[in-house]
């Protein structure tokens, strides 16, 4: 491995460990609303009726799988999401959005995208925060490895990519 590999994977955790503990500060100290909650509310606002089972909740959330049925509990007892009987399959249940969690949402999006714009895209240039982005969603989908199956079925599974999503938010 090259240094400038080693210098690309280094940066990327390091940014990772910086930006996501501030954002998740920030919208709890504007919103009362921790960043594992926004991500669990803006999957639901972008699924299908606003519902997703828990199993598929769990793939799509940056929230660990495991911690995913735990997040959901603190969103229903605060109002924002529903747990409601899988009607295919009555052993399982979906969380779905409410109006109060779209509102609330809606309400914390600026904040959200204004810490991204501060403590990431807005510290480059356009240009690099293209060439960032098109980078890690190459990596995503493995282009350049045949082997990439974990990372290609984990997109697969997720629809589309968090940059991608954060873009059509905007």
């Amino acid at each position: 491995m090259s240094d400038t590999e080693t210098a690309a994977w280094a940066a990327l955790l390091r940014v990772h460990a910086a930006v996501v503990p501030v954002l998740d500060r920030t919208l709890q100290s504007a919103c009362a609303l921790p960043l594992t909650w926004y991500d669990v509310l803006l999957e639901l606002r972008h699924a299908p009726d606003g519902r997703l089972g828990m199993g598929e909740l769990g793939e799509r959330a940056v929230v660990s799988r495991t911690r995913v049925s735990r997040v959901v509990d603190q969103l229903v007892a605060a109002g924002l999401v529903v747990r409601e009987t899988n009607p295919a399959d009555r052993r399982s249940a979906h969380a779905a959005i409410t109006d109060a969690g779209r509102q609330r949402l809606r309400e914390a999006a600026p904040v959200y995208l204004n810490g991204i714009k501060q403590h990431f895209t807005g510290l480059m240039s356009p240009e690099e925060a293209t060439v960032v982005a098109r980078a890690l969603e190459k990596v995503l989908r493995g282009e350049s490895r045949p082997d990439a199956g974990p990372l290609e079925k984990a997109l697969r599974r997720k629809g589309e990519s968090e940059v991608a999503r954060i873009g059509k938010q905007a």
